[in-house]
């Protein structure tokens, strides 16, 4: 695949689990990468095999401002809320904070980036008729964590910057067990359609458009190919194990959730790793 930047220099901002998987890729497609975080690994890793990984509070102006000055020619920004203030709170400290100082620092950046891809979430849509939705469908959350992210993501669409909105599903993969929690511990789960996408999928698709040549949409959402109950793949899940599902529990009041359409996302060229929960999960329960 052809790289749409010469020499090109890519920064992760908030650099975690898909921050690194995303890291491997590029790397492996000429790219120079540095990750930033608020805390670096415990055991003080400040390099990660063929990439740098660097410690910066990325809604901390002055310390991001500092990394910018290098100089990189896209961003990728991966921001999640702290543990150390209540929900909303966190929400509003990492994404809205982090999408204003973004936003300023890279307009008086020396070398503004050619690419910024915002990841978001599904969360901002609050249907909850079973409907389809896609990138046109009226984005108004119903909870105040995802009404945080809309404020963020408004920041960035309403500014002048070459940015994109990549809107993710639920993500599963390793280490992401509620799913397989909720098989142990027999907690109900509703009949609502739940949209789903695996991590490797996640750094698969910031990947394939940072590398598209063509110019990018505002928004994607990034979600595989068939939303489904929760049930069914709490079912499927116990079938591969050999285990008895635990009963279900109706919840009452529970809502049908939504359908999340990739279509726009395929029409790009990008093709899954894991196109559906069977493929991603029977990765994942044959894993050691």
């Amino acid at each position: 695949m052809k790289s749409y930047f010469p020499r090109p220099k890519l920064l992760i901002v908030g650099c975690g689990d898909i921050g690194h998987r995303l890291a491997a890729l590029m790397t492996q497609f000429g790219f120079d990468v540095t990750g930033i975080r608020r805390n670096l690994p415990a055991d003080g890793i400040s390099e990660s095999a063929s990439f740098q990984l660097s410690q910066c509070d990325a809604t901390n102006e002055e310390q991001l401002s500092q990394i910018l000055s290098h100089g990189f020619d896209c961003i990728v920004a991966t921001f999640t809320p702290g543990r150390e203030k209540p929900l909303e709170d966190a929400y509003r400290a990492s994404y809205v904070a982090g999408a204003s100082v973004l936003d300023k620092c890279i307009k008086t950046s020396a070398v503004p980036a050619k690419r910024v891809l915002w990841v978001s979430s599904t969360s901002v849509y609050g249907q909850s008729d079973g409907s389809w939705v896609d990138e046109h469908s009226p984005a108004e959350p119903k909870r105040a964590s995802a009404v945080l992210l809309r404020q963020a993501e408004d920041i960035l669409l309403n500014s002048s910057l070459p940015c994109s909105v990549v809107r993710f599903s639920g993500i599963y993969g390793p280490g992401r067990t509620q799913l397989l929690n909720s098989l142990k511990t027999g907690k109900p789960i509703g009949r609502g359609f739940t949209n789903r996408i695996h991590v490797d999928d996640c750094a698969g698709v910031l990947a394939h458009l940072l590398l598209l040549e063509s110019q990018l949409d505002p928004i994607y959402m990034a979600t595989d190919h068939l939303p489904v109950s929760g049930r069914e793949v709490r079912r499927y899940i116990a079938e591969k194990l050999g285990v008895a599902e635990p009963p279900h529990v109706d919840i009452e009041g529970g809502d049908q959730g939504k359908r999340c359409s990739n279509r726009r996302l395929l029409d790009t060229g990008y093709r899954f790793i894991h196109p559906d929960y069977s493929s991603g999960w029977s990765a994942l329960l044959k894993a050691p």
